[in-house]
């Protein structure tokens, strides 16, 4: 079986491809570029910023095509998920919106698998008075927490000695200054592939924050909808403390993976895929407002034996589910079984 992966995008899927399948899938001719426009080639894998399906099909490049990481945000996006002979995905979250364009889907969260024989990251020795809670991600997410993780860590700052360290694309985005935790000592740091890994490393607490507004007007108005609406006749049960939260539709466990791999215990908010791979009390911390924010992290903060354990747990747990050997067979059966597929 002959393969060809088109992808200009330095995303995880890709470096997964690169790094890992090539290596595993040894009776498929696996390639990452497109080299040999002659050639015709049993499956293309590609992502969208790198060619369209429509583009493909009239070259005749692959008798099957499937679409890595399909966006959906566009005709074009859309007819290439619904015209392909399948899709990878990266998330619960992902797929349940690519269901609407396509059946074959492969739920697949990718990671880099690092080997850290070959590098040293410094870990501190001693326990550090000042505890150092650590986000790593989007801009976005940091901003939007002014409801929740930011005025935890600014009750938190008058009971504890803590620092937040924020792990971003600083160049890219900008600095992070809307909605800031008040009166907590932050870190900005440039994201970098090469380092972010040792920063990580000298954390104490792990978090991730999940969940984006829904504005007072949006929440007035989607209690208005649910009011007028009737079930057997009686109004649905209304309180203005039920939860509503959003988050994006591309969320999964990506932030996860490097605290799992360093052993950091986590406070996350749950989207689908963190609750699949975070036991609450066992394996981290879920929590849906501030007051779960600041009960969860005071938990960690006073208790080392506590940070450690749980970070054991993670650990243990996630790559116990996300490994890459059971990666792999799972792609291969998928590409496989799509090959044989005669639709």
């Amino acid at each position: 079986m002959n393969i060809l992966m088109l992808s200009h995008a330095d995303t995880s899927i890709k470096y997964f491809l690169r790094e890992h399948v090539a290596d595993y899938l040894t009776d498929f001719d696996f390639l990452v570029s497109y080299e040999n426009e002659s050639f015709h080639y049993d499956i293309c894998l590609f992502s969208e910023n790198s060619a369209s399906l429509q583009e493909l099909k009239n070259k005749n490049v692959a008798n099957k095509y499937i679409v890595l990481d399909p966006k959906m945000n566009s005709r074009e996006h859309m007819f290439n998920i619904s015209h392909s002979d399948g899709a990878i995905v990266s998330s619960l979250e992902q797929a349940e919106r690519a269901y609407k364009y396509q059946r074959n889907i492969l739920v697949q969260p990718w990671f880099r698998f690092i080997n850290f024989n070959n590098r040293k990251l410094f870990v501190p020795k001693k326990l550090n008075p000042v505890i150092n809670i650590v986000y790593h991600g989007n801009k976005v997410h940091l901003e939007a927490m002014k409801d929740t993780l930011a005025p935890a860590l600014t009750e938190l700052s008058t009971e504890r000695n803590i620092v937040f360290t924020a792990i971003y694309n600083i160049k890219k985005l900008g600095m992070w200054k809307r909605n800031l935790p008040k009166g907590v000592r932050i870190n900005h740091l440039q994201w970098n592939p090469d380092t972010y890994l040792e920063q990580i490393a000298s954390a104490d607490i792990g978090v991730i924050p999940n969940f984006l507004p829904t504005g007072s007007r949006n929440f007035n108005y989607l209690v208005h909808k649910v009011q007028s609406k009737f079930i057997f006749g009686q109004r649905l049960n209304i309180d203005r403390k039920d939860y509503l939260h959003r988050y994006k539709f591309t969320s999964n466990s990506g932030r996860l993976y490097e605290y799992a791999l360093l052993k950091k215990p986590v406070v996350a908010e749950p989207t689908l895929s963190i609750s699949q791979d975070i036991e609450h009390d066992k394996s981290g911390f879920l929590v849906l407002t501030k007051e779960g924010w600041h009960n969860s992290l005071l938990k960690l903060i006073d208790n080392v034996v506590l940070r450690k354990k749980i970070g054991v747990s993670l650990n243990l747990n996630f790559f116990h589910k996300h490994n890459k050997e059971d990666y792999l067979r799972t792609l291969k059966l998928f590409l496989e079984t799509t090959l044989k597929n005669k639709n």
